[in-house]
């Protein structure tokens, strides 16, 4: 068997054996060279007179994902253009960059990027009744206790974004056309898929979520609208990013991304380093640690479990998870790369608001330790679960992928 074999059958644990997601993409290589492997199905199920009923689409070769966090990489890279060229100066205030953000007189935009400052919105964005109470909410937002432990949120890059476009005069799409996705060729990067290109959607459509005890089902997003529920609600049909989430792509497309940043056609070397420098990063007394980020994105952890880095990559590499199953990384010291696009939502069980040791004792569920396994509904059916799919990640896909780069001769050592 060869290393690229070894890679698919990584891919096919995950659609395949347990069932985790309906399909996953990965995409590895250095700044000049790539490999794609998929595997999968774009939709298994429909809705049919409230019932969910079999309807396979196969993956497409341009199948179009919900990048949904990965969002924040591009929001980082815009910021750090803008500031290269100095537009953008991240040591003031934010309120100074943006008067809508009146509570952030002594916060610094640096602050916000780095998730040095916690930033609390009066309400909730995702349940805010409309985009203009959502925005609100957002521009009142204030300062809080720095957590513990867990930091990272989407509030900071939802700010940074707003910042951006007041200083600039220019929205996120415009600054994204201009700066990044025009320059690389990036011609399947959408803030809203058009209808003409929904054939290509990866179905995002019925998730299943355990709370408040019952497990219920997720019929939203309309096709090409963004699966992040705060995403959708600022979105409403305007096709507005907000950086947290929002963006769709392709796994050309974001090799494009990789390997513009990796040759340094998007940012200078200076900036890729501090993108994989630790900023918040540390451990606490209790034995646990503060999360290791940098500018809205994460870096190498100490303790791997909890990387979103892969554990072959440099101390200077970083990377991002999205919630619907997605996961970059880039390396600069070794010019590497690697990008999953999956699909964790549709059709499956994502997400449970009880702590997971008690929700596998349930009568319902056959799921296990690891988190593989399925819940069995009211009705008599079983949806799989992709509860704990993230820490598999590095086992099946990641460490096959390092070794498919040593044998290609791909891995650079600095």
């Amino acid at each position: 068997m060869n290393r690229f074999d070894d890679v698919q059958l990584g891919l096919r644990f995950f659609c395949e054996q347990v069932h985790m997601l309906s399909s996953l993409c990965v995409s590895y290589g250095s700044d000049r060279q790539s490999f794609e492997q998929t595997c999968g199905v774009s939709q298994e199920v429909e809705l049919q007179e409230g019932h969910l009923v079999p309807c396979v689409r196969p993956l497409m070769p341009r199948s179009i994902y919900d990048l949904a966090s990965l969002t924040k990489l591009f929001t980082a890279v815009l910021v750090l253009r803008l500031s290269e060229r100095g537009q953008l100066d991240l040591q003031r205030p934010v309120c100074e960059l943006d008067s809508r953000f009146i509570h952030l007189t002594e916060v610094s935009l640096w602050e916000v990027l780095t998730f040095q400052a916690a930033l609390r919105t009066p309400g909730r964005i995702d349940e805010a009744p409309d985009a203009a109470s959502a925005l609100h909410r957002l521009y009142e937002v204030e300062r809080c206790e720095l957590p513990a432990v867990r930091i990272y949120s989407d509030i900071n890059p939802m700010v940074a974004a707003c910042v951006m476009e007041a200083v600039t005069g220019r929205d996120y799409m415009t600054l994204l056309h201009e700066e990044i996705l025009d320059p690389e060729g990036m011609c399947d990067t959408f803030s809203q898929v058009p209808p003409e290109q929904h054939f290509r959607l990866v179905s995002t459509r019925f998730e299943h979520r355990f709370t408040h005890g019952a497990c219920r089902l997720r019929t939203d997003p309309a096709p090409g609208l963004p699966h992040d529920p705060k995403a959708l609600v600022l979105t409403g049909r305007e096709g507005r990013v907000y950086g947290h989430a929002g963006l769709f792509s392709t796994l050309a497309d974001m090799t494009r991304f990789c390997q513009a940043l990796l040759t340094g056609r998007l940012l200078s070397r200076e900036s890729l380093a501090l993108l994989g420098t630790n900023v918040t990063g540390r451990p606490n007394a209790d034995g646990t640690h503060r999360q290791y980020l940098s500018l809205l994105c994460f870096v190498r952890h100490p303790v791997q479990r909890l990387s979103e880095v892969p554990g072959w990559m440099s101390p200077f590499s970083f990377g991002l998870s999205g919630f619907t199953g997605n996961t970059i990384a880039v390396d600069p010291v070794n010019n590497a790369f690697t990008v999953l696009l999956g699909n964790r939502v549709h059709n499956r069980l994502s997400f449970t608001d009880v702590p997971f040791e008690d929700f596998i004792r349930r009568g319902e569920c056959t799921i296990k330790e690891d988190g593989t396994g399925f819940f069995r509904l009211a009705d008599g059916r079983r949806v799989s679960s992709s509860l704990r799919y993230v820490y598999f990640k590095d086992s099946q896909i990641h460490e096959r992928v390092h070794a498919c780069l040593l044998e290609e001769g791909l891995l650079r050592e600095e």
